[in-house]
């Protein structure tokens, strides 16, 4: 008798364990900003294909900074990514997630009633060089290529004040959309990223995150309201009845 009340107390702890991690699987529902409605221009479509590019190359440079080198295989210890090689040799699937995430980037922007126009006015000569100095030399393949990224130059760009909570709306919509995708693709949490099981330890809530993983988003959102001005592109905030 002593024996199956023990069974069935620690059932009971297991079931309510399992509970907890059902909770915890399934609580976390991303919802992104709802941009059906907005349709961009096809000169903001080329903006936001050449925002994907640009995501990258950023991307790359900061790895490579970090220590990271080109490998066949994703390993966070060794610190290998496949993906250290230029865009358009990136899988079509890879390429097509990018893409999508910069245009949504651009129709969150205008979904936020801003408007993204180009300024005529804007001289050239502040924002150039166009391209950031070739520097990081990145070796992928077994063939001895050589991959180097080559942003856009935004270091004398400045985010205007009035932009600041757009950068950190952005952020973490930005993240919002990259769950949803990654859990539509059929990924799950995990306590490490793991591409063979699909499982990924920055699926949880943007506010979860630890402040390095937010410190990238804000960044990455910086970067491409940057980039909008480097390109010549006015970023207007809404103006709000009195």
């Amino acid at each position: 008798m002593a024996a199956e009340e023990s069974c069935a107390a620690k059932e009971a702890i297991f079931e309510g364990i399992f509970k907890k991690l059902m909770v915890g699987t399934t609580a976390y529902v991303p919802r992104p900003l709802d941009t059906s409605g907005i349709e961009l221009s096809d000169d903001l479509v080329r903006l936001g294909n050449s925002m994907a590019e640009h995501c990258h190359d950023v991307w790359a440079i900061e790895r490579t900074e970090e220590g990271w080198v080109w490998g066949p295989h994703l390993d966070d210890v060794k610190k290998t990514h496949p993906n250290l090689i230029p865009f358009k040799e990136l899988p079509v699937a890879e390429q097509k997630f990018d893409f999508q995430t910069s245009q949504e980037v651009i129709k969150v922007v205008l979904s936020m009633d801003y408007s993204i126009a180009r300024v005529p006015s804007t001289p050239e000569a502040v924002y150039s060089p166009l391209f950031v100095p070739s520097t990081h030399k990145i070796p992928y393949s077994t063939s001895g290529q050589v991959y180097t990224p080559r942003p856009l130059n935004t270091t004398k760009v400045h985010l205007p004040e009035d932009l600041v909570l757009l950068r950190d709306l952005l952020a973490e919509n930005t993240h919002e959309v990259w769950s949803k995708g990654r859990i539509d693709a059929g990924w799950t949490h995990g306590p490490q990223r793991n591409d063979q099981i699909k499982t990924h330890n920055c699926l949880v809530p943007y506010a979860d995150l630890s402040e390095s993983e937010k410190s990238y988003d804000v960044k990455l959102a910086q970067g491409v309201l940057k980039m909008l001005i480097a390109c010549g592109y006015s970023i207007v905030k809404p103006q709000r009845n009195a």
